[in-house]
């Protein structure tokens, strides 16, 4: 499980950054001043920016989020039918799709957040709040669903009563990565420790815990297509530094914070 740890880095690690970092840019565009970036948030200074330019900031870290995960989808479906070549991108539309859908239900339901930074500049916020958690639980479980089936393709290679194992196996090792290493970056925050941990749990192990629960449909034996044969998750020579060098830059530079 060693390689799947440094994948679940290099996954977590570039959905986090590039969320905050889209903030940051589109912050920029729009007429702001980003001074800091960090794992947990984006300061800056944003007294110029208008109600369109504040719809834009708040959108901006689920796009990328959402192009991540579409990305992942085209990836999985031209890779090899090898688990060792679709395992990466399953991960990534796993990751990349849970985060946004599930934050559109926490953030307005919870009242912080990308989403309040649009909803908080109109009228009847409760409707719209309603409504957008609403839209973000039929988002989630859809995407639930296609997680669920990318999951029972992988590891459909082995036999019948190993598939559930295999794929808590693989789900918790990401899951639990995820988790460590945003704490660990959260750690060194400068935005306060109870916040930050709160943040970095919540952006992690609270968005994307649906692939925990996909792991029990991996016993279906119906599929339409041609099953993904099992040749483990590797190579590790490969994804072992990678994730490595990303879990250090992004614990040690982006925990701390990036001056701007």
């Amino acid at each position: 499980m060693a390689t799947v740890v440094a994948i679940a880095c290099v996954v977590y690690a570039s959905a986090i950054a590039l969320h905050e970092l889209a903030h940051a840019l589109t912050g920029l565009a729009v007429g702001g001043q980003p001074t800091l970036i960090s794992s947990t948030d984006v300061r800056g200074n944003w007294e110029n920016v208008g109600q369109l330019g504040f719809m834009a900031l708040g959108m901006s870290g689920s796009a990328v989020n959402w192009l991540l995960a579409v990305l992942g989808i085209i990836w999985i479906q031209r890779a090899r039918p090898r688990s060792s070549a679709r395992f990466f991108p399953w991960l990534l539309l796993a990751v990349n799709g849970f985060i946004p859908s599930v934050y559109m239900v926490a953030s307005p339901l919870l009242g912080f957040g990308d989403w309040m930074t649009i909803l908080s500049r109109f009228q009847h916020q409760l409707i719209l709040r309603v409504f957008i958690a609403i839209v973000g639980i039929n988002v989630a479980f859809a995407w639930f669903a296609l997680v669920s089936r990318w999951l029972t393709r992988i590891v459909a290679g082995v036999p019948e009563g190993r598939r559930i194992p295999l794929a808590r196996r693989l789900t918790l090792t990401s899951w639990l990565t995820g988790g460590v290493l945003a704490v660990a970056a959260a750690l060194l925050s400068p935005l306060g420790l109870p916040r930050a941990l709160l943040i970095a749990a919540g952006s992690t192990l609270g968005t994307t815990f649906l692939i925990l629960p996909a792991a029990r449909l991996a016993e279906s034996a119906r599929r339409r297509v041609a099953p993904t044969i099992w040749d483990g998750v590797g190579p590790g020579l490969v994804w072992t530094p990678v994730g490595t060098l990303l879990a250090a830059v992004f614990i040690f530079f982006l925990g701390r914070g990036i001056q701007l």
